[in-house]
């Protein structure tokens, strides 16, 4: 089976904002979604939907 393009997409975000949220209800994976935020509790709130979340932007800007 040949994975669509949704499912190998990967996206990266600086900082846990609306953006993440919508790219979550939409057709990206959030398992396939990076974020950084210096908030736990955004950090938390991300976590809880299998988004992958760092504590700082230099550490999402390598991955």
């Amino acid at each position: 089976m040949v994975a669509t393009l949704s499912e190998r997409l990967k996206l990266g975000f600086i900082g846990a904002g609306w953006m993440v949220e919508e790219h979550m209800e939409g057709s990206i994976s959030p398992s396939n979604i990076h974020t950084a935020d210096p908030s736990s509790d955004r950090r938390d709130v991300f976590t809880s939907f299998n988004v992958t979340v760092l504590e700082s932007n230099s550490q999402e800007s390598i991955n």
